[in-house]
């Protein structure tokens, strides 16, 4: 089924310096969510691994080729471009590959690719997308997901968007797909994952003249879907998920932040803090909201995750700084005005700073210059 969502209404490995003492205390309950998604459930981002970086780029410009050679250019919503300002993302969910049974595991023993590369999974049982786990994403954590989306992000709206060549290992029969009265489509699928990943996304197309994210793929490790009735952390957890997944679609990875932002190639810089080299995004309104949430007005920006390895490293907020936001690597569940500020300062988006969750983080609040620069252990990686 496509469903098209509108807007609803609506750490540290030693723990004996100060600052690390502060930020546990401040932030107990999100250094036990981050264990829970690493250790727990498993949870992992790959987002920037270089096979879903190979793959957007290959994706990009495919879709520019093949919207060059038909002269394709997305239609603008001029009656919303009259008005002078934006209006709410609408996502369209496209859940159709998920009946593809040539995609997902339908037994065990059979072999799936994992949709990254080349690379293959052999099914178990916990990777059999059965019809109770696709519900569970069709009815409850991607609707909520695109609201979330919907009330935090506006943009320049279009009149539709439309699949110019497939989107990566997507089956190319897509192509063509047009989407009415949407701003970014998502095509949803239910391959296999590695151990340890629940779920990755990427964009696949982008607009040819703002260059803003049109297209996107999310893929949801059926192992690793799950919901409970009684409305626990569990739901939460999988809505932040896939929030943060679609983020990423949506411009929020270093492909973008220097290649795309409005301040590129100079959206981040590296600079030297507690005796290393770290990478700051340092966008104007990232860097004002650094200032203020920190109460330090020397803060340059948000800081960016150094550690986790290429899937990790580079986009996603340093869990050292944000342990519990929502575009930390291992998936806080707190959507904070550093996100929202990012967003904005892409150029696509202007940000609806009241969506943020930023009185329920406290990690770190206030905490002052010396929480930023000073190190919380002596060793690699502090």
């Amino acid at each position: 089924v496509s469903v098209l969502y509108w807007p609803a209404q609506r750490g540290c490995r030693t723990m004996w310096s100060p600052v690390c003492v502060l930020a546990a205390l401040i932030g107990a309950l999100s250094i036990v969510h981050v264990a829970a998604h690493e250790h727990g459930n498993g949870f992992r981002c790959i987002s920037d691994s270089p096979e879903l970086e190979a793959a957007f780029h290959a994706s990009v410009a495919a879709a520019a080729e093949a919207a060059a050679a038909v002269g394709y250019v997305a239609e603008r919503d001029f009656h919303a471009l009259s008005t002078g300002t934006r209006q709410s993302l609408r996502i369209h969910l496209d859940t159709t590959q998920l009946r593809n049974a040539s995609i997902h595991c339908n037994t065990t023993d059979e072999s799936r690719s994992t949709l990254i590369g080349s690379a293959t999974k052999t099914c178990t049982d916990a990777d059999i997308l059965t019809d109770a786990k696709a519900t569970i994403l069709t009815d409850y954590v991607l609707p909520a997901a695109a609201r979330v989306l919907s009330d935090a992000l506006l943009v320049d709206r279009l009149v539709n968007v439309t699949i110019m060549a497939g989107c990566g290992t997507v089956p190319v029969a897509m192509a063509g797909t047009t989407y009415p009265d949407a701003d970014f489509g998502l095509i949803v699928t239910a391959a296999p994952t590695d151990e340890g990943t629940l779920a990755w996304a990427t964009a696949c197309e982008l607009d040819s003249a703002t260059k803003r994210p049109t297209i996107g793929h999310a893929n949801f490790g059926p192992a690793s879907i799950a919901w409970a009735e009684d409305g626990s952390y569990t739901n939460a957890n999988m809505i932040a998920t896939a929030v943060h997944e679609v983020l990423h679609a949506l411009g929020f990875t270093k492909s973008f932040f220097n290649t795309y932002f409005a301040d590129a190639p100079f959206a981040t810089t590296t600079v030297e803090m507690r005796g290393k080299n770290v990478t700051l995004l340092n966008t104007s309104t990232v860097a004002a909201v650094a200032q203020q949430y920190f109460n330090c007005s020397a803060a340059l920006g948000g800081e960016l995750e150094d550690e986790g390895a290429a899937g990790s490293a580079g986009s996603h907020w340093d869990r050292r700084v944000l342990a519990n936001e929502m575009m930390a690597p291992a998936g806080g569940i707190y959507l904070s005005n550093f996100t929202l500020a990012a967003m904005q300062d892409s150029g696509f988006y202007t940000a609806n700073f009241s969506a943020a969750d930023d009185p329920a983080i406290a990690f770190g609040k206030d905490a002052g210059c010396g929480f930023l620069n000073a190190s919380c252990n002596t060793t690699e990686g502090g």
